[in-house]
């Protein structure tokens, strides 16, 4: 934000919550109008179903996934508090996050966990409902093995 003060929307991947509550919390300290936007995985949208059904899933089912950073339950804390300071948390499908690893690679030369990529796969599969003119999409680990970079690289 210091960087780009014209920063007005944020997307963070969310998975037990503490990464994008604490983002979410100095975000919005820092510029009270700032749009937070979370996504979670398709294949474990805790904090999603938290919400809905008013209960802390501190573990949750987890699907076939390739994003496994932000997967199982999330914190009570981060329960508590995310609320407040997200505008909206969107479930990105596990393909998006997929192609959003090889389009990172390909055209940003830029290596990235399909975990964080969720935050470019919501760009590319909703773009209307992540909003903003000016958007930083938090992008949090490398962490990828290189078969499975190879494997979404050969696909998409």
């Amino acid at each position: 934000m210091q960087q780009n003060p014209d920063i007005d929307t944020i997307v963070i991947p969310i998975g037990g919550g503490g990464l994008s509550t604490g983002i979410a919390v100095a975000a919005k300290a820092i510029k009270p109008d700032i749009r937070i936007i979370g996504v979670q995985t398709e294949a474990c949208p805790a904090m999603i179903r938290s919400y809905e059904d008013g209960v802390c899933y501190e573990a949750y089912p987890i699907g076939d996934t390739i994003c496994d950073a932000v997967v199982g339950g999330i914190g009570i804390l981060s329960y508590a508090m995310l609320k407040d300071f997200c505008d909206d948390i969107i479930e990105v499908r596990e393909e998006s996050a997929a192609k959003a690893v090889s389009f990172l690679a390909r055209n940003e030369k830029y290596i990235a966990e399909p975990s964080s990529c969720l935050t470019v796969g919501a760009v590319m599969e909703d773009p209307e409902r992540v909003g903003g003119e000016n958007i930083a999409l938090i992008l949090s680990g490398g962490n990828i093995d290189g078969e499975l970079l190879t494997e979404l690289l050969n696909k998409y």
